[in-house]
């Protein structure tokens, strides 16, 4: 202690001289010369005072602390200490100085001066606790730190001071200590102290608050030793880590000689290194055998062992064994000690006593002559006293010199323990030991600790969980008595406990609350809750949460509620299995225990609903909930389900509020019927033993799940008892094993040494005391863990993994396994005894109860079969506010009334069902106006009803909606059928996302009503109200739902039915802006609507994959149909193309159901579900986000046809015209067509997406410049010869050799060689054009090209050669090459702007050379060819203008977007996206997914509405949109073919698979047909010499010479093969004649 505090304090920041004065006893006074003499500390000197010379200055106050006169002589220090010394700091020996302790010095400047004394308050509550104390302000101060001025102490008389009021004090207390004085002191005389901040004396006692001082360690100055105090008693990691080391141990290391052990006796104990000087006292005073296991580290055993020879300890003694256990972590592991000490043993008995009980005098002789052969099932107690006051009291020696001074009353000397002990002595033994000569029997009773004498076989090992000090040896004493020993207290002799201050460990354990009550609740009766068990709890719930809220994420999530069945079959059979007798009463019990907890919720829960319900859904919805809660009532909605033939996984897309109380309803009927399987079991048990009652009910209920309906094995008990007794089989097992488990009864592994192996065979050691403990290790918390993470992943994965019949038997086994080992503390797993997972399963029963509505009612709310990402949150938070406020308030709530309460809940239940109040309020709400639309907020529409006339036709569909965040103008109005009612919801949210320039949106529909088809007899007045309503309201867009047309089309220039059509729709044209017809979408011919006949099928198990069509039946079917819709001539009517995205989840055809939550598209033949309007979302959306382009369209359509009645309003963005000479030049790199790196999709068909969006937004001259080598200059001839565009022209140059001459500049970029080419653009292109823009091919111009005009003025202005954005990429290569923020100073070429007259002026060429040559000598190789440009920006500025991102916005992998744009809100601020590296069109991930569907959007717009005239005889071709390897031989021979897209896919697949020849197929169809034929191509493999080209059909006609001439001009062979429609047998046939015919011209 004296090396601690001395380091400690010469370490501090204190620089002067440190001055000690130790008042010592004579001990102490020849221990500290040595000390200090051999540990030369600088500035560091020493004085001794003799405390024996003092003592009696103090001595005369008596005192019951345990440091008795050594606490009081402090009183005394100005006495003691010389003149000299005017100021001191005492400082008790169990302090740590943590920090500079110098401002303590300085603490009575400024005080008065009569102030003497500086100490820190207590921080234990003791003084305020206690009422009967000595005198002392607020808590009092703590006396373990005094600064103490002597000079003014002395000068007050100090000793005159405390001497008055210590004697003041002892006339009302018996006793005094020197804390007590000094605050009596201080309450007589306030101005003598002054008050010291309290981190100079931060104490750390088990009754401490440290809370009361400064939180933070680094503030403590002066602290009591035992620091490692705070730890965190909440997760206990310190100690489990300590339950689990194993120690290393060494056996017998001292020179140990085995005595003969007939009836001998060994003393068993522990100890560490400070307390050897107790070993000695110990051996003293006994004589026989000991083993004692010492803790220490390498270090201490050397000196161990060299004490022992210098002390000749080890020759004196040869009849003791020392057994070595080497330090690990930081808890003393005194049950393992005391383990090895007695398996060390080898005597017939072991006297079992810690280190710190001395013997008295003849106890070994005493015991000895005790024991005999009759010591079965006996264990002798030896009575155990303690001092009650000085450390250095002398003990009694003999039993008569103690019962004398414990009959005069002196209690110096007591019984050990005395405070824990009963009142009763007499119960313990110590009341009858005084006149006792002879044993006699004891009861033991908790809290009473006994040093036990027992037969070594008899003896129990101790509980190694238990680690550190206290009560560690309580469940060896429980399990002796339990066993049926008898106690017999020995009359003769006696042992003391010697006074020592408290170690480490047992401050450690005091101050653990957590772990006091748990080893306590054992012994006091008290059932603790299994933390393990409500973190099974919480996963289930979890798992159900994520099931309901994202069941495609969580698709196992359902088994959440099957671990709630296991659970609750092992909790019922815990409690029925300690009903000692299972009669008619308890029963009773049983059941009203069950209603109280179950039922009050429940029914709180069902009146809720009743009332809340009308509210939120609509009238079918609620008469539903009627008939539905009147089964919840009576907890039998499994049983409606299987009786209403329901599918509880179909149920789950309704708005069935009350769908998740199926579960309640078989846990009540299993509580019901459980206490008749218990007893079952009991009765059969007693007569039959070995009858497996419990195991045959459990097979005989997976048996009857098995072979039951689907309805059945869902939903009814008997089907799911299984599970009940599976978790009842779990107790079962645990509590016929607990022998097994329970660690008190695992048996020590012995360790192997030569004594024990001779003594196992000589006494014949059976195999239990061989059981090793790496079997208990084994099923500890890593076993369960490992179950735990395993159930997790079962039921959180996003996969199916196992089917449900798999699944559900192997969570069940899981649960059960985790049941079993948590049995014990140790074993839970960590994952499971989380805090936050203990408290959510605390929470599941109203967290089960109120989610499921909740979720309904959001569902219902925001119209939609799913819950999006916004609504999972928000119904979580909703539904932990909600179970948290109930939790703390009405489930916990006990009441008498329960019974009275759930009766009239009941009743309220019962009288609104009778007075049909549920539907009523429905009625009352809809009326009112108080209840929303379906999906819409509609307003009172007068204007409309006097826009059309005053017509009110009756169940029509009406409805005027203006969005809230409303920024412009845009009004827009939807008329024809219910189908219009369903684009409205559609529209709705579309609108309120993404387009806030829409002011009003309108809906004016009639069910049934079509243009010449209608079926209704109001159908007429509707349609004439429809013009009305358009020319009053003027809307700039008109939404038309078409009629069917379906009649046959004999003569389309003369069609009646398409006149008629166009004949109703011209009057909506003239006065909207721009009108949207909605086509005909593939529809299923379900007899009775889609929705019942999926129902039907999934309830019966049968198969579903036929629900569907392909999308070439319904093109054919509807053929009349979409001819006359191509017959239509409205400049402004822009078709909507519905069927494309009611198609687009697999190419080819229509899926009638969504296949991965098998909800329905269809209610009935024709209307869509919330899941299929999700599939029109996106087509809507884009259709409204180029309402632009149609408009401009429509213009120009207007102008070329002379049409003059077109609306001018200026509600369009003006147009922007380019350069000076209204023509802007782009310059398209488009050469890997002849050498690609593997088939796949040709460059040169993005030239035509690019050139469609730059012509969408720009509405000048386009000069658009190809740089290319000779095949992808054939192919895009092509496509511009037969694309005639009014605004475009073109100019080819063939680069091949201007490649080669770049090819020392090298890259390895793909396009290495032709990226080069960017840096002589301005030698390629002729000297008249003098500005250019660079774009690759691979972007999208979202926004009008002249807009870059005025970055070539400022260029112009500033004599700037080129402009460009940085790159947008993380490149580590550039930090190296481009030094530090390399990134900010790249450019990437994507889009540059090229200054060409300045480039030529000012000497590009000298510039660009000079740049290439230096970095080819630095590098050797560049990454990318844009690297030389960035180079050139960096060493001469003045050429280089840096844009903004937002012009080369670059998607791909490794694209840091967030660089550009702040966040995804803001991703629409990109004008030029660009796709780089392997991320392109087709994915969907990340900021792709915005871009992508753009795209595609372009790709499938008609690029015959671009031209000049739509009378042109010239077909669009696409020659080569598959780029193959031109590998063909000339003498090979080339299949050629043509075929419309309906057939292309069939017929790319056959001849892929048959002729691995050349192959020239052209396929002929529209822009979306080539869009989705590129996607089959993209994703399929075809074999290399396979050529697919496009011709573009017009108005539906592909002219089948033409596409002959295409597929012969482009094979490259000179024998071609053409076939009009190849069979796959035709083909194998004409290749082996073929075969043969070479063959016979070879020879």
């Amino acid at each position: 202690m004296l090396r601690k505090f001395a380091d400690a304090s010469s370490t501090t920041d204190q620089t002067g001289p440190l001055y000690f004065h130790f008042i010592a006893d004579k001990r102490a006074r020849r221990v500290i010369p040595t000390l200090f003499d051999t540990w030369e500390l600088p500035s560091v000197h020493y004085s001794i005072y003799d405390l024996e010379r003092h003592k009696d200055r103090v001595d005369w106050i008596p005192s019951k602390h345990y440091s008795s006169v050594y606490g009081l002589i402090r009183l005394a220090i100005p006495e003691i200490l010389p003149d000299s010394v005017k100021e001191v700091l005492f400082l008790d020996t169990d302090l740590v100085v943590l920090n500079d302790i110098s401002p303590i010095f300085d603490v009575f400047k400024g005080a008065s001066d009569s102030a003497m004394l500086a100490m820190a308050e207590n921080i234990s509550p003791w003084y305020t606790k206690h009422k009967n104390h000595w005198p002392a302000r607020g808590r009092g101060f703590n006396a373990g730190v005094i600064y103490l001025h002597l000079e003014r102490a002395r000068k007050a008389n100090w000793t005159n001071l405390f001497t008055t009021a210590a004697k003041e004090g002892l006339t009302k207390f018996a006793y005094g200590h020197d804390q007590d004085i000094l605050n009596a002191l201080v309450v007589s005389r306030p101005e003598i102290v002054v008050q010291l901040p309290c981190e100079y004396n931060f104490q750390l006692a088990s009754s401490a608050q440290p809370g009361k001082c400064q939180k933070e360690d680094r503030f403590v100055k002066i602290s009591t030793e035992f620091k490692d105090l705070k730890e965190n008693d909440a997760d206990c990691e310190e100690l489990l880590e300590a339950i689990q080391t194993k120690y290393r141990t060494h056996l017998y290391f001292n020179n140990y000689v085995k005595t003969n052990t007939t009836d001998d006796i060994t003393l068993v104990t522990h100890l560490t290194v400070d307390r050897f000087d107790a070993f000695n006292s110990v051996l003293e005073s006994w004589e026989g055998p000991v083993s004692v296991a010492v803790y220490c580290t390498d270090a201490e055993l050397s000196q161990i062992e060299k004490f022992m020879k210098a002390t000749n300890m080890g020759r004196r003694r040869k009849n003791f064994a020392m057994h070595a256990v080497f330090k690990a972590g930081n808890y003393y592991p005194i049950n393992y000690l005391r383990n090895v000490a007695l398996n060390g043993s080898n005597t017939d008995f072991v006297y079992t006593a810690d280190i710190d009980f001395i013997p008295s005098k003849g106890l070994y002789q005493n015991l000895r002559t005790l024991l005999n052969s009759k010591m079965k099932k006996k264990v002798l107690i030896v009575p155990a006293f303690e001092s009650s006051t000085s450390i250095n009291v002398e003990f009694p020696k003999t039993k008569e010199s103690l019962v004398m001074e414990w009959n005069k009353g002196n209690l110096q000397m007591r019984p050990f323990g005395l405070k824990k002990l009963p009142a009763d002595l007499n119960a313990t033994g110590y009341g009858k030991w005084k006149e006792s000569e002879f044993p006699f029997e004891v009861k033991w009773q908790p809290g009473y600790e006994m040093l036990t004498v027992i037969a070594r076989e008899a003896a129990q090992l101790y509980d190694e969980q238990l680690v550190g000090y206290g009560w560690n040896n309580i469940s060896n004493y429980s399990n002796l008595q339990n066993e049926g020993n008898q106690f017999l207290m020995i009359p003769s002799a006696f042992t003391i406990h010697r006074p020592h201050s408290s170690s480490s460990e047992i401050s450690r354990y005091r101050a653990s609350m957590l772990y006091t009550n748990a080893r306590l609740s054992p012994l006091h009766g008290t059932m603790t809750k299994r933390n393990d068990i409500q973190g099974i709890r919480g996963l289930a719930i979890a798992a159900v949460l994520a099931f309901h809220l994202d069941e495609a994420t969580f698709p196992s999530g359902y088994i959440g509620v099957d671990i709630f069945f296991v659970l609750s079959g092992y909790l019922m059979s815990v409690i029925l299995s300690k009903e000692p007798n299972l009669n008619l009463k308890m029963f009773g019990d049983f059941y009203t225990r069950r209603f109280k907890r179950i039922v009050p919720l429940y029914a709180i829960l069902l009146v809720a609903l009743t009332i809340a319900v009308p509210c939120f859904l609509l009238r079918n919805e609620v008469l539903k909930f009627c008939d539905n809660v009147v089964w919840a009532a009576a907890f039998a909605t499994n049983v409606h389900t299987v009786s209403e033939e329901e599918d509880y996984f179909a149920e789950l897309s309704s708005l069935n509020v009350l769908t998740h109380t199926w579960s309640l309803g078989v846990e009540i009927q299993y509580y019901l019927i459980v206490p008749f399987i218990i007893l079952t079991q009991r009765k059969l048990s007693d007569k039959y033993p070995k009858f497996p009652f419990i195991a045959i009910l459990l097979k005989a209920s997976l048996v009857f799940q098995h072979f039951s309906s689907p309805q059945i094995a869902f939903n009814m008990l008997p089907s799911r008892v299984w599970q009940f007794l599976a978790g009842g089989l779990s107790h079962d097992i645990t509590h016929s094993m607990s022998n097994i488990f329970d660690a008190s009864a695992v048996k020590y592994e012995k360790l192997r040494t030569d004594e024990n192996d001779i003594e196992s065979d000589q006494k014949g050691d059976t195999g239990e005391k061989e059981q090793s403990k790496w079997f208990h290790r084994a099923l500890g918390k890593r076993t369960t863990d490992f179950i735990s993470i395993a159930l997790c992943v079962l039921i959180f994965s996003p996969w199916d993994i196992f089917p449900a019949f798999v699944l559900r038997p192997i969570a069940v086994a899981l649960t059960s396994g985790l049941l079993i080992l948590g049995c014990e503390d140790i074993r839970q797993s960590r994952l499971l005894t989380n805090r936050p997972l203990v408290y959510l399963g605390d929470l599941s029963y109203v967290v089960y109860l109120a989610h499921w509505p909740i979720i309904i009612v959001w569902k219902s709310v925001s119209d939609s079969s799913t819950v999006s990402l916004y609504g999972i949150y928000s119904c979580l938070a909703l539904t932990f506010i909600v179970s948290i406020c109930i939790h703390h308030t009405i489930e916990h709530a006990k009441t008498k009334t329960a019974s009275i309460v759930v009766a009239l809940l009941y009743g309220f239940i019962a009288v609104a069902l009778i007075l049909h109040v549920p539907p009523m309020l429905t009625l009352l709400l809809q009326s009112s106006g108080m209840r929303k639309c379906h999906t819409m907020e509609c307003l009172n529409d007068s204007e409309g009803v006097r826009m059309r006339g005053g017509y009110t036709g009756k169940d029509r569909f009406e409805c005027g909606w203006k969005p809230v965040n409303a920024t412009g103008s845009l009004e827009i109005l939807l008329v024809g059928n219910s189908v219009a009612h369903l684009a409205a919801m559609i529209l709705q949210p579309v609108i309120e996302e993404n387009f806030p320039e829409v002011r009003l949106m309108r809906l004016f529909a009639m069910p049934a009503c079509h243009p010449n088809e209608f079926v209704q007899s109001v159908c007429p007045a509707y349609l004439k109200a429809i013009p009305k309503q358009v020319e009053a309201m003027k809307p700039d867009i008109t939404f038309v739902i078409s009629t069917k047309l379906i009649a046959p089309l004999k003569n389309p220039k003369n069609d009646a039915a398409t006149a008629k059509f166009a004949a109703f729709l011209q009057p909506i044209a003239n006065s909207s802006r721009v009108i949207i017809l909605d086509e005909f979408y593939p529809r299923p011919t379900s007899e009775k609507g889609m929705g019942i006949t999926m129902y039907k099928r999934l309830l019966k198990n049968e198969p579903i994959t036929d629900l569907k069509a392909t999308y070439q039946s319904f093109r054919i079917k509807f053929a009349n149909y979409f001819a006359r819709l191509d017959l239509l001539r409205i400049p402004n009517l822009i078709r909507h193309n519905t069927s494309a995205a009611m198609c687009a989840e697999e190419l080819g055809w229509c899926w009638w159901y969504n296949r991965k939550n098998l909800h329905t598209y269809f209610t009935d033949h024709t209307h869509l579900t919330v899941d299929g309007r999700e599939l029109l979302r996106e087509s809507y959306t884009n259709r409204m986000k180029y309402r632009y382009v149609f408009a401009a369209l429509a213009i120009i359509a207007v102008l070329i046809i002379f049409f003059k009645r077109f609306d001018q309003r200026p509600k369009w963005p003006p147009v922007h015209y380019s350069s000076q000479n209204g023509t802007i030049d782009i310059v398209l790199v488009v050469v890997d067509a002849e050498s690609p790196k593997k088939p796949g999709i040709s460059v040169c068909e993005r030239v035509e997406t690019l050139v469609k969006s730059i012509l969408v937004f720009y509405s000048g001259t386009l000069h658009v410049h190809l740089l290319t080598n000779r095949r992808s200059g054939q192919t895009l001839s092509a496509l511009f010869r037969t694309w005639p565009l009014a605004r475009v022209q073109t100019s080819f140059y063939n680069v091949e050799e201007d490649q080669r001459s770049l090819e020392w500049v090298k890259s390895t970029h793909e396009v290495n060689g032709y990226g080069q080419l960017k840096y002589i653009i301005h030698d390629i292109l002729p000297a008249y054009v003098d500005k250019a823009i660079f774009i690759d091919s691979d972007m999208l111009v979202l926004e009008d090209l002249s807009i870059l005009h005025s970055y070539f003025e400022d260029m112009e202005r500033k004599g700037i050669m080129f402009s460009a954005t940085s790159d947008q990429y993380k490149r580590a290569d550039l930090e190296k090459s481009l030094g530090k923020g390399g990134r900010e100073k790249s450019v990437n070429s994507g889009l540059v702007l090229y200054n060409l007259k300045r480039m030529r002026e000012g000497g590009w060429s000298e510039l660009w050379r000079q740049t290439g040559v230096m970095l080819m000598k630095k590098f050797g190789t560049l990454k990318c060819p844009q690297d030389l440009l960035a180079y050139l920006a960096i060493d001469r500025s003045d050429t280089y203008k840096k844009l903004p991102c937002v012009y080369n916005f670059q998607i791909g992998k490794g694209a840091l977007p967030w660089d550009c744009v702040k966040n995804g809100t803001e991703l629409w601020k990109a004008k030029i996206p660009h796709w780089t590296g392997p991320t392109k069109y087709y994915e969907t991930r990340g900021h792709t997914a915005i871009f992508s569907p753009i795209y595609r959007c372009f790709q499938k717009m008609d690029g015959y509405d671009f031209e000049e005239s739509h009378e042109g005889p010239a077909f669009r071709t696409l020659i080569n949109i598959r780029n193959i390897k031109r590998e063909e031989k000339q003498d090979d021979v080339t299949l050629t073919a043509h075929v419309r897209y309906e057939e292309a896919i069939a017929l790319i697949q056959r001849l892929n698979s048959t002729w691995s020849g050349p192959i020239s197929l052209v396929v002929c169809g529209d822009s979306w047909e080539r869009a989705q034929l590129l996607s089959f191509i993209n994703s399929n493999f075809l074999q290399e010499l396979f050529s697919v080209h496009f011709v573009y059909r017009r108005k539906e006609n592909c002219p089948v010479e033409y596409l002959r001439r295409v597929a012969i001009d482009e094979s490259r062979t000179t024998t071609k093969w053409e076939v009009e429609k190849p069979t796959e047998s035709f083909c194998r046939q004409e290749i082996d004649r073929r075969k043969k015919r070479e063959e016979r011209k070879a020879n």
